[in-house]
């Protein structure tokens, strides 16, 4: 049986709703709130038990905690807080409210994607094979990108009494397989994704990697890429989805393994440092890092398999002590997203299986996915979110914990 069971929560609904949520999301059975302290994007949430506002636009890339100066003087540039919450320390808010209510929180920080960032900043975005920045992904291996990573990371450790540092978009996540004007597929959306700035470039060197020539290879199978006629690619579609092409790409392609593995390895050389960091300011802050299934697409508008967005649940383990493996997913997906992700993990570090409560999900349908993530062995369960489910639904996963225990 799961061991723990968590719920994230949103600054606004601290806002509008103030500590009692927290205890709200006790009553249920919730023994972790994570916060979000950050988002990447502008999302619209649809909460439709908040009296106030039942439809709120995220603010992107503006933090709800209070930064400390201190930590970012090297930096030379500091997260950018809230506007709409100017008043709230909505992470102070909820370390105070832990005690009363009975709970651990956690701190919900993606880290190499912010819209706003990217935009201001795009020296410290991926740079694609084109020359191009994106608007939205950073380079984890920007010096001074993986330095405002750190910093902010200390600064909420240090100042704040969390349980987790739940750490968000490590993987530079791959290109959405729709541009505007029609479908990528898998094999360019692959290649797209990879950074090649020049401090790649320099680290990919000291991992032994021939930087000149792979970057050379990689821009003619991009380029290859757009010798398919357009309306071919867009006209099978479906077909064209999560890792289709690519193990013929790798098999035949010993410079893109390279690349992937490199990748992977800068993410789990991050994690290792910020590990390192949790472990030197409380020894029980734990960290855990958000992954999508390991199979199956993820499940917003990037769609590669995970492994195409640097993610190995394997080697990822080894510099965390925990996963959340976010499967949004039904019970059969549920089921066999855990338990491919448990023998990956080889007990190294704990999984939780982050589940939704949005969307189609019932009061009918919360049981049967939470009972599947249990019985293929997740060692928690964490619901998302607690501001976007309605209030049947709640009641059901209220119920569902009460039964399990």
């Amino acid at each position: 049986m799961a061991r723990e069971f968590g719920m994230w929560v949103w600054p606004v609904t601290l806002a509008d709703e103030g500590p009692a949520a927290l205890s709200k999301m006790r009553e249920l059975g919730i023994g972790v709130a994570s916060l979000n302290v950050v988002i990447y994007a502008p999302y619209r949430l649809i909460m439709p038990r908040n009296a106030k506002r039942p439809i709120y636009n995220v603010e992107e890339g503006r933090v709800s905690y209070r930064p400390q100066p201190s930590f970012y003087r090297e930096v030379g540039f500091e997260p950018e807080r809230t506007r709409d919450f100017a008043e709230l320390d909505a992470l102070q808010v909820a370390c105070e409210a832990k005690k009363k209510a009975g709970m651990k929180i956690g701190g919900w920080i993606p880290v190499f994607a912010n819209g706003r960032l990217a935009k201001e900043r795009p020296e410290l975005a991926i740079e694609n094979i084109f020359g191009c920045r994106e608007r939205l992904f950073l380079c984890l291996n920007n010096p001074r990108m993986r330095a405002f990573a750190h910093a902010s990371l200390e600064d909420i450790a240090t100042n704040y009494e969390i349980d987790y540092l739940e750490i968000d978009k490590i993987p530079q996540t791959c290109v959405e397989e729709m541009g505007l004007f029609g479908r990528l597929e898998p094999v360019l959306r692959t290649i797209a994704s990879m950074c090649f700035c020049e401090h790649c470039g320099e680290r990919a060197k000291g991992f032994g990697i021939d930087w000149e020539a792979a970057k050379a290879r990689a821009k003619v199978l991009a380029m290859e890429c757009f010798t398919t006629p357009r309306h071919v690619v867009n006209r099978l579609g479906g077909d064209l989805r999560g890792d289709t092409g690519i193990p013929l790409l790798l098999v035949d392609e010993p410079l893109m393994v390279d690349l992937l593995r490199f990748r992977i390895r800068s993410n789990v050389e991050f994690l290792h440092e910020v590990r390192r960091m949790a472990r030197s300011k409380r020894p029980e802050l734990k960290v855990l890092v958000d992954l999508v299934p390991p199979v199956k697409i993820g499940h917003d508008a990037a769609a590669p398999r995970s492994w195409l967005a640097a993610q190995s649940y394997q080697q990822l383990s080894e510099a965390v002590d925990g996963i959340n493996n976010c499967v949004h997913w039904g019970p059969e997906e549920v089921w066999y997203e855990i338990d491919q992700a448990k023998k990956m993990i080889g007990g190294k570090c704990s999984l939780n299986a982050g589940l939704k409560l949005y969307g189609d999900v019932s009061p009918g349908s919360v049981g049967s996915i939470a009972k599947a993530a249990d019985e293929a062995g997740a060692d928690g369960i964490w619901f998302f979110s607690y501001d976007l489910a309605e209030r049947e639904v709640l009641d059901a996963v209220g119920r569902f914990i009460a039964e399990a225990r």
